[in-house]
């Protein structure tokens, strides 16, 4: 695999834009984080010298037959701030005459405006105080709902620590189902509303009360549970009289990957050597493979047996990969296990080879080295 490096320059070249203050004034007109409401507002997109509105495409077409030097503008003075930032932030000008409320700021009017300020409160605890900017979006109505009721009920539940409770035995948490995009948003304003509910003192914390909002509402269990109550409303949707799904296939022995033809150039080469570097593609089977490979093999001369950690960037891939190699042969459940930080371990007095995270690698190394 290549990789390709691209500077802000060469992404305009290719879009046939003169240079990358171009790509900026595009960008605005696409709508970017701080300019997407200006632009799906109608009236507020009139106010932009631009007339060549239509899908991205269109826009693009349309932007490259502009003057050299055009700039967005609009006569609408609530506007006018949203493009001054965005061209100060994209850039690389100076942004410290916006405060960074500001950044953010919709129109009162807009209704899906989320007014944070009712997140401040000293008569309930900050989770709680948190839902409140939210209810009050979903009691409004707005066509750009950003939270669903289904939402505060799985916040209601995430922030009481419900789906965190099963990693209490040490065992490695099982991978969280790919959340949905309105999920991430939802959570993301959640947190948000948590931030300035905790800074402002809402309840009455107690020494060792949680400061943070990763210390109080964990995302992962969010998405859990919202992919749980998705589970149970689908079978509750389905007829009562509808076909049985057809079975999931037996597994089958693990498929033939490209290291495997190496193997005895591997054992060879591990065997002679204190180091060995192997290098190939992803997905050839490093990780999965090469474990397999030492612990069939004869142990080194003077060791009974083999022992190993496989490191993985994050704790997610770390997990699933130890989850996958499990299921590779008999005995291989108890031969394999995990270890991660804050004590996380699912292992046996058997376990040979371990998937770790890199973080937790380094830290073993520096205390035992």
């Amino acid at each position: 695999a290549t990789a390709v490096v691209l500077e802000r320059g060469d992404v305009a070249r290719r879009l046939g834009l003169a240079d990358g203050a171009a790509l900026v004034e595009l960008g605005m007109l696409l709508g970017n984080d701080y300019t997407r409401h200006v632009v799906e507002d109608p009236a507020l997109r009139d106010s932009i010298n631009f007339e060549g509105w239509g899908d991205k495409r269109h826009i693009l077409r349309n932007f490259r037959d502009l003057p050299p030097g055009y700039a967005v503008e609009s006569v609408d003075e609530s506007v006018a701030p949203f493009l001054l930032f965005s061209r100060a932030l994209y850039g690389f000008g100076d942004i410290s005459p916006y405060h960074k409320t500001d950044r953010k700021t919709v129109p009162e009017d807009d209704p899906g405006r989320i007014d944070f300020d009712l997140a401040v409160s000293a008569d309930a605890p900050p989770a709680e105080a948190a839902l409140r900017p939210l209810l009050d979006l979903l009691e409004r109505g707005t066509d750009r709902l950003a939270v669903t009721h289904d939402h505060i009920e799985a916040m209601r539940r995430a922030a009481a620590g419900e789906a965190a409770a099963e990693d209490d035995d040490g065992a490695c948490p099982p991978p969280p189902p790919s959340p949905r995009w309105e999920d991430v948003r939802a959570a993301d304003l959640y947190c948000k509303a948590l931030l300035i509910a905790i800074r402002s003192g809402g309840g009455t914390p107690r020494d060792g009360d949680a400061r943070k909002p990763s210390e109080m509402f964990d995302c992962n269990a969010f998405y859990t549970i919202m992919h749980a109550m998705r589970g149970v409303a689908g079978a509750e949707d389905s007829p009562a009289d509808a076909p049985p799904a057809a079975a999931a296939p037996a597994a089958v022995g693990p498929k033939s990957l490209p290291i495997d033809d190496y193997e005895e150039t591997i054992l060879e080469r591990v065997s002679a050597h204190r180091v060995t570097i192997i290098h190939g593609e992803t997905g050839c089977g490093k990780s999965t493979r090469v474990p397999m490979m030492l612990l069939r093999s004869k142990p080194p001369r003077g060791h009974r047996e083999v022992k190993m950690f496989v490191s993985q960037p994050r704790r997610l891939a770390a997990t699933a990969l130890c989850r996958y190699v499990r299921t590779l042969g008999a005995g291989w459940d108890s031969l394999v296990g995990c270890r991660m930080g804050h004590g996380v371990r699912d292992e046996s007095a058997a376990t040979r080879v371990w998937f770790v995270t890199t973080g937790y690698l380094v830290r073993l190394l520096a205390n035992y080295p």
